[in-house]
């Protein structure tokens, strides 16, 4: 708790809104970019990584995984609008996440890719088309807080269609 507190705090004194959220909606959200505005804010991936999410206009989440669960998990606004919400904390569901926390539990803490469903990181409330929309996600392991960090994006035209009517 006290860690999110610290990053909260950091996250509003070190990257305002009125100056962050401009930089971020230039392109979607992506582990190069949060590098990018960390470089440019002088502050911590994760921390940057809360506040990108928190301001992005773009679909994108994030989250920390510790001992093979989820232990924290942010949002784009636009995510909540379609009817797509956090998942609780608990066992982490996607296979390729769990995979990277395997080796990141190894000690091969790898800047890694994988792929999966909407259903394995929130919760559609029996949307069923939500529960299939494909999720990218970016791993980055943060080994000095014990953390597996999952950066998500899905692609817009999937969670967007075009209407053909």
């Amino acid at each position: 708790l006290m860690e999110r507190e610290a990053d909260a705090f950091a996250a509003g004194l070190l990257m305002p809104s009125r100056l962050m959220s401009p930089l971020v909606n230039e392109f979607a959200l992506s582990l190069d970019r949060i590098h990018e505005l960390a470089g440019m804010f002088e502050s911590s991936l994760v921390s940057t990584a809360i506040r990108a999410t928190q301001l992005s206009h773009y679909p994108t989440a994030v989250a920390g995984i510790r001992d093979s669960g989820v232990a924290w998990q942010f949002q784009s606004e636009c995510l909540a609008e379609v009817g797509c919400y956090p998942v609780e904390k608990g066992p982490a569901k996607s296979a390729s996440a769990c995979e990277a926390w395997k080796q990141f539990a190894r000690g091969d803490a790898v800047r890694n890719t994988g792929t999966t469903y909407g259903r394995d990181w929130f919760r559609t409330y029996d949307k069923g088309t939500l529960d299939y929309l494909p999720v990218n996600e970016e791993f980055l392991p943060v080994p000095s807080m014990g953390t597996l960090v999952v950066v998500m994006s899905i692609p817009e035209e999937e969670l967007y269609p075009e209407n053909d009517d």
